[in-house]
């Protein structure tokens, strides 16, 4: 039975990629922090709202159908965000479907990706009414209520004085101009507290939610849930903490760094929830049966004090529960004793992003960097101290080299050979974020791209190649001795994407240490995947929800 509602919050998933190990998978399946916030704001105030993931929706009915849902549940406002930019392709989509079929229903997007590509995306898709640009929780109630208020009659609606939004004010006939109205809200930290960031009744089959998506990102949409959850190496019930905003620091491959908050949110402040907002945050995603946060909020790695108040106040308030902690730099050693006593399940572990095994590269591209003899000081703390860790690494860094690999490979395996406290190492290649200090400025990086705009990341996604694991979206100039002369700039960012998958894949693969024991397994679980009525990528055809 689907219950009528006034506001429809949509999480959209790319639904559809082509990766061998995984076969046909979906990405992108964790719900942005925030939509729950905002959703809560909404719901609060009186208006019947829900959350829809399509991604869950799907594995519990592959016939499931948005726009047949809309149509029973009949909402007056949908809310698509559109956070992280392997969305763009599939948001859109949902978008342009439901607007067609349902044209009052008012159109509002935003997050991090939609907040950066702003004003290309209110002028060239139609089927959106409205844009939140930076931090939506000011924006929602009073988008909702006016439209609410004026469904039917879009030209009424007036948004003027709504903070940081872009929207289209219509003429009774149909024609429309564009206002920008002052971005003139960012949270502070009463605002957060005020905030409720795990309502998570508000999301529909939220125990499939719970029950399906593991650190491994990637859900193969060929087997089951069952051995979807078999090839991930983290079993707990985990859900994203809600602990704070903002970054101090430059990291050159990420679009969460300070300039880039700047420009999409008036400012790169750092603001943190109170202590005890966030324990009961962690009470309440606990009643729903998660029994692991992730926590990927580390502004200040070198003054943890506020990470040392939180676990202390987790113990004292007895809260018996895991997590899996991102550092953005070195964890300091009281914070490794801190977190020791509070998490003591094999699950909860300490995350560290080395990038690369050159510290020349590494110093170059992270915000906050480090030797090698630091990190091994660290990991030899973390070893005494049985705290559980991971090791994280890229390829195809920016003022990196085929010959850089080499140092990256003696760290990996010394970190293997030296650690029994090592949970995991992973090494990835990066896609071209937008905002990222190499998507704004390649060439001081060396580099070329072939992303400039939301369309062209639109076309990206929506192609049938597109993939987290094979398509980096730029090239770095002599990377490769090898590197030929190609006649075009795409022609090249592919060729440098698909030979950095290549050498991942022979030297780096995530499915096992050793590349002869990966190449069977990988064989293997291509082979399940095929006997499952999948595994042929000539017959792989990108699919959307809609």
């Amino acid at each position: 039975m689907i219950e009528k509602t006034d506001v429809l919050f949509l999480h959209v998933p790319k639904f559809s990629n082509y990766y061998k190990p995984f076969d046909e998978y979906m990405f992108i399946n964790f719900i942005s922090m925030g939509l729950f916030a905002l959703a809560d704001i909404t719901h609060r105030a009186g208006y019947k709202t829900k959350i829809i993931h399509l991604g869950i929706e799907w594995i519990c009915d592959n016939d499931f159908s948005i726009i047949d849902y809309v149509e029973k549940a009949a909402p007056k406002v949908i809310a698509v965000p559109i956070f992280w930019h392997p969305q763009t392709y599939d948001a859109i989509e949902v978008i342009r479907a439901v607007k067609k079929r349902f044209p009052d229903i008012f159109v509002v997007s935003g997050g991090f990706t939609a907040s950066y590509f702003a004003d290309e995306i209110i002028a060239g898709i139609d089927e959106i009414d409205a844009l939140v640009r930076g931090h939506g929780e000011a924006s929602i109630l009073p988008i909702v209520k006016n439209a609410v208020e004026n469904f039917g009659d879009r030209d009424k609606v007036d948004l003027a004085k709504v903070a940081n939004t872009t929207w289209k004010k219509y003429s009774p006939d149909g024609a429309f101009s564009i206002v920008n109205n002052e971005e003139n809200y960012f949270a502070s930290c009463g605002d957060l507290d005020k905030l409720n960031f795990t309502n998570i009744a508000l999301l529909n089959n939220y125990e499939t939610y719970k029950n399906s998506f593991r650190l491994n990102v990637a859900y193969s949409k060929t087997i089951s849930r069952e051995d979807n959850l078999k090839i991930t190496p983290v079993r707990a019930y985990h859900l994203p903490l809600f602990v704070g905003r903002g970054c101090p620091t430059e990291c050159k491959l990420c679009a969460g760094r300070q300039k880039n908050q700047i420009k999409m949110n008036s400012s790169g402040a750092v603001v943190m929830r109170s202590i005890e907002k966030v324990c009961d945050s962690i009470e309440e995603i606990k009643s729903y049966g998660f029994d692991q946060l992730i926590v990927c909020t580390d502004p200040f790695p070198d003054k943890p004090q506020y990470f040392i108040d939180l676990f202390r106040r987790i113990r004292e308030r007895g809260i018996e529960i895991e997590m899996f902690f991102e550092s953005w730099g070195l964890p300091a050693r009281e914070f490794v004793d801190e977190f020791g006593k509070t998490f003591h399940g094999r699950n909860s572990a300490i995350a560290i992003s080395a990038e690369s095994g050159s510290e020349t590269v590494r110093a170059r591209i992270r915000g906050y960097s480090f030797t090698n003899a630091e990190l091994f000081e660290t990991l030899d703390y973390l070893e005494e101290s049985r705290v559980g860790f991971l090791a994280f690494f890229t390829i195809g860094n920016p003022f990196e080299t085929e010959g850089d690999l080499a140092e990256t490979s003696r760290l990996i395996s010394e970190i293997k050979e030296k650690y029994n406290f090592v949970r995991w190492i992973t090494t990835y290649p990066v896609q071209l974020e937008p905002g990222s200090a190499l998507f704004e400025n390649p060439e001081s990086f060396g580099a070329e791209k072939m992303l400039y705009t939301f369309m062209d990341y639109y076309n990206f996604h929506g192609s049938r190649e597109s993939c987290l694991y094979t398509d980096l979206g730029y090239n770095i100039r002599g990377y490769f001795k090898d590197q030929p002369e190609l006649a075009t700039k795409d022609e090249r960012v592919r060729w440098f994407s698909k030979k950095i998958s290549e050498l991942r894949c022979e030297r780096f693969c995530i499915l096992h240490p050793d590349p002869e024991t990966a190449r069977h397994y990988c064989d293997r679980q291509h082979q399940l995947y095929v006997e499952a009525g999948g595994g042929d990528y000539e017959k792989f055809e990108r699919k959307s929800f809609v």
